[in-house]
């Protein structure tokens, strides 16, 4: 998140961490993903309804709310998980360079990773993953000197196990959400002061830390995947390994329409399939992310999309910045202790707030890192993890 300026092209040898612009660029478009999914929650009720389109009435909504639980649930988060480990990886292979040991450095960063992402879930908002992205990430430690195949075997098992538990799972979750009353939650979030609000988040909140071990198969192994791309400087030159970005595309795309298709349908057509729910969640989902991650890749190894997306970059950048500002800036808008549009602005309306934030956010990041090193939340970061403050304004 602290890389400078990155040339037009991929495919030619660049300074490190500039021929690095594509994973911030993937970082910026999972970013506006994540806040399509999350948008659901911030503005209604979206327990309920993700197993029952029941909650909003009008057709453009249904519509809207359909076709982002179907294109976007599960893959963009899968992204930014990939990510995630790919970081790691770089960090180990830039500490390796320098002599260096990675280990102390990476623990110290997540520790206070966990503290940013406490804070946001409970004083912010329930639907934190910088929580789980932190203490699951201490177990990437241990894989640090494992070779790529070891993490794509580890990374195969992981899934199995993990796809195992979503099917299990899946029909006592489906019960849940289509108990979710959407009454209560309008009731709650829309008319409920800050006390109340605040005292229902430290409750779920809680709750949330503690299922951390259930969330752990469905990161673990994508924290591997990236960590493997990391290791074999993936990124470094994209075109030189577009034969393995279509290969793996070639898997990802058709078991992301298996697992999905029956859930869209059955979304529409008969609601309340836990299996489906399941199957799209712990499996459709992430093969659409994986398609949609090397389907961008091998977009960007071309250097004229790469100039076009570039923009996309600053907010990869500031990754952390923005996620927070996005839940603060929703949650001011549509909790009761802001203007209280909760539950009055159905999904036709509130993908248009998330655009039109999202593209304030890449116009805010591109303008202030022309003038900062880093993003605020990533100044903050940087320093606690070094246990110094850290030159922050570009000379």
């Amino acid at each position: 998140m602290s890389r400078p300026a990155a040339p037009t092209t991929l495919s030619a040898p660049a300074a490190p961490g500039e021929r690095l612009v594509a994973i911030d660029v993937l970082r910026g478009v999972a970013l506006l993903g994540i806040l399509l999914v999350n948008m659901l929650a911030f503005s209604g009720p979206f327990g309920g309804n993700v197993v029952a389109l029941s909650y909003w009435q009008g057709g453009a909504d249904l519509a809207v709310e359909w076709a982002i639980m179907v294109f976007a649930e599960g893959a963009f988060y899968t992204m930014f998980s990939f990510l995630f480990g790919l970081g790691f990886g770089l960090q180990l292979s830039r500490a390796e360079a320098r002599g260096e040991n990675a280990t102390p450095r990476f623990r110290r960063r997540l520790l206070v990773l966990l503290g940013f992402g406490l804070v946001h879930l409970l004083l912010i908002w329930f639907g934190d993953i910088l929580t789980h992205y932190a203490l699951i990430g201490l177990l990437l430690l241990a894989f640090r000197n494992a070779l790529p195949r070891t993490l794509w075997r580890w990374a195969l098992g992981i899934l199995v196990l993990s796809t195992v538990i979503y099917l299990a799972l899946g029909p006592l979750a489906a019960q849940q959400l289509a108990a979710t009353d959407p009454a209560g939650l309008v009731q709650l979030y829309r008319d409920g002061n800050g006390a109340q609000i605040l005292g229902e988040r430290l409750e779920l909140g809680f709750s949330i830390i503690l299922s951390t071990p259930f969330l752990l198969p469905s990161l673990l192994w994508l924290f591997l995947l990236g960590l493997a791309a990391g290791k074999l400087t993936l990124f470094e030159n994209l075109a030189a390994h577009a034969g393995l970005l279509r290969r793996a595309r070639a898997i990802a795309l058709p078991v992301a329409l298996v697992c999905k298709a029956p859930f869209g349908w059955l979304l529409l057509a008969r609601p309340g399939s836990g299996f489906t729910l399941a199957l799209s969640t712990g499996l459709g989902g992430p093969a659409l992310g994986i398609a949609y991650l090397t389907s961008l890749a091998l977009l960007l190894s071309d250097p004229t999309w790469l100039a076009r997306l570039r923009p996309l970059a600053a907010a990869g950048r500031m990754a952390l910045s923005n996620y927070l500002a996005q839940s603060l800036v929703a949650t001011l808008f549509f909790f009761g202790y802001g203007l209280g549009f909760y539950g009055r602005l159905g999904p036709a309306t509130t993908i248009l707030f998330t655009v039109g934030l999202f593209a304030l956010q890449v116009v805010v990041s591109n303008l202030w890192l022309a003038r900062f090193r880093f993003g605020p939340a990533e100044w903050l970061w940087r320093g606690l993890t070094y246990g110094r403050a850290q030159p922050w304004r570009r000379p």
